[in-house]
């Protein structure tokens, strides 16, 4: 990935120019301006952000899981090794397709009643999966209120006694190499 960051005083042009240079930060600044983020954001703040922490995205989720067959197409022509979908996770750059079951847990922030039923409701959803062969757990920005962050902690702790924790990109490599079998 290009390091390069926009000269100061340079503008919105500019950093717009430099997130075009690199086909993963285009697509990312791309889907994430069709997700309802601010223009601003979308075009200068979150490339230059990706730039200064040399971030190399191994994979995409599009906002609320929603993927078309417009980006199924893009997701394909990107370099990024998976993709998720709320019950799956889908392996990109493989013949045939691959996929596994690996349903996401995933709290909501927007208020107190929501936080105390997410909280419920995954508690519950953790305990119907103990026996499933991968679960992911998803934290957004917002997820870190002291509700949330017990919640989180404590499912993290009950899912690691038994399983062992990989990032979503190790897992599409294990299928990718046959060390695990997509289903």
């Amino acid at each position: 990935m290009n390091r390069t960051t926009a000269k100061p005083g340079g503008g919105a042009l500019a950093s717009l120019s430099l997130a075009m240079r690199s086909k993963r930060t285009a697509f990312v600044v791309l889907q994430m301006f069709s997700s309802g983020l601010p223009l601003g954001l979308v075009w200068i703040a979150i490339p230059d952000w990706m730039r200064s922490i040399g971030l190399r995205p191994r994979g995409f989720i599009a906002p609320a899981w929603l993927l078309g067959p417009g980006a199924w197409r893009a997701l394909n022509e990107q370099p990024f090794e998976y993709t998720a979908t709320r019950r799956r996770i889908h392996v990109l750059g493989v013949d045939p397709p691959a996929s596994l079951a690996c349903p996401a847990q995933v709290l909501s922030h927007a208020s107190a009643w929501q936080q105390i039923g997410s909280v419920r409701w995954n508690a519950w959803r953790a305990h119907a999966r103990r026996d499933a062969a991968q679960t992911r757990l998803e934290l957004h920005p917002g997820d870190d209120t002291p509700r949330l962050t017990d919640a989180w902690r404590r499912t993290l702790r009950q899912q690691a006694a038994d399983r062992q924790i990989v990032t979503l990109g190790d897992l599409a490599r294990e299928v990718r190499v046959g060390a695990r079998t997509a289903d």
